[in-house]
């Protein structure tokens, strides 16, 4: 891999510039870097599981 390369999955950034810009210094935020990735639950189910006591949650 090519380090001076542009990535989609950088948000277009190269390594070296996503490295030198945000590595261990300020979050980067890149919607759809992976396109067609679904989430393994929905949002009510996620709620749903948060808020049952399988999870150690305030009983």
């Amino acid at each position: 891999m090519d380090p001076d390369l542009p990535l989609p999955l950088l948000g277009g950034q190269s390594p070296a510039q996503f490295m030198r810009r945000h590595w261990q210094k300020q979050p980067l935020l890149v919607r759809q870097a992976l396109p067609g990735v679904r989430p393994p639950v929905s949002r009510r189910e996620l709620f749903a599981l948060a808020a049952g006591r399988h999870f150690g949650g305030q009983a």
